[in-house]
């Protein structure tokens, strides 16, 4: 599933890089717009969905709290939040074991006009839909607010301007 909208070992970023440019023969980005939208999310995720206009999610049920514990709303092991809030965010398997594998991605289109930002996280299905023992709790935004248009429409109109001669 796509939504729209730190590794610090540079060796091993360039090759996540290169590898997801080869694979998806899209173009990896980082800067600003991607670093603003991954802050969106952040404010999907603290605020169960209101941020973005799909909550509030349904609390977890007692049988989740009593199986599980307690733990945030779509953030069990952490690796569905810090793919999409996170550059180069690594996650955990489904035995909890780390992974190397890079959940989220920013990639620009091929004629660089668009930007997306996502996770290639299996869980997004059931977090989009549901499941018979879960209930929908999305995290693509259905709307955004003025304040992170305003933002998003500033980054571009700076980075506009900087490109200007």
């Amino acid at each position: 599933m796509r939504l729209k909208f730190t590794v610090k070992n540079s060796a091993l970023g360039t090759a996540r890089r290169l590898s997801a440019k080869m694979a998806r023969g899209l173009e990896p980005y980082s800067g600003p717009l991607a670093d603003r939208l991954r802050a969106f999310f952040g404010e999907v995720f603290d605020s169960a969905g209101v941020a973005g206009g799909t909550g509030p999610w349904m609390p977890l049920s007692p049988a989740t709290i009593r199986r599980w514990g307690p733990h945030m709303l779509n953030q069990f092991s952490g690796t569905l939040w810090a793919s999409l809030t996170q550059e180069n965010a690594t996650g955990l398997t489904k035995y909890g074991t780390a992974s190397d594998r890079v959940f989220g991605y920013a990639v620009l289109s091929p004629d660089r006009k668009s930007l997306s930002v996502g996770t290639w996280d299996p869980i997004t299905t059931f977090t989009e839909r549901g499941t018979r023992h879960q209930p929908p709790r999305p995290i693509q935004p259905t709307d955004i607010p003025d304040r992170v248009a305003d933002d998003l429409a500033t980054i571009v109109a700076t980075g506009l301007q900087a490109d200007t001669p």
